[in-house]
């Protein structure tokens, strides 16, 4: 969890839990457009390169992890009245 304090409050910004988190790999190598990405598997990540390096010699790579996050607002603040105000319309 990260925290950031701001003019008036303390906001707040958490991992999304409904959703997955996403490891990726793209090939450095000249000329060589191959990648591979997959939620939640990072051993997997690893398993594609050493296949990869194997097949074609490359051995260089670029790797990210990414995931969603949720920002919440300080408690009882006007901006965290205007979110939930949002959301209740949404539903409706």
């Amino acid at each position: 969890m990260t925290r950031k304090t701001f003019r008036f409050g303390e906001w707040t910004t958490e991992r999304d839990p409904l959703t997955c988190a996403e490891f990726g790999v793209s090939c450095r190598e000249p000329d060589c457009d191959a990648s591979f990405s997959i939620l939640e598997d990072s051993r997997a990540v690893a398993v594609w390169k050493a296949r990869h390096t194997e097949a074609t010699g490359h051995r260089m790579f670029w790797e990210a992890y990414r995931y969603a996050t949720v920002v919440i607002p300080p408690p009882g603040s006007i901006a965290e009245q205007k979110i939930e105000e949002r959301e209740r319309t949404a539903q409706w």
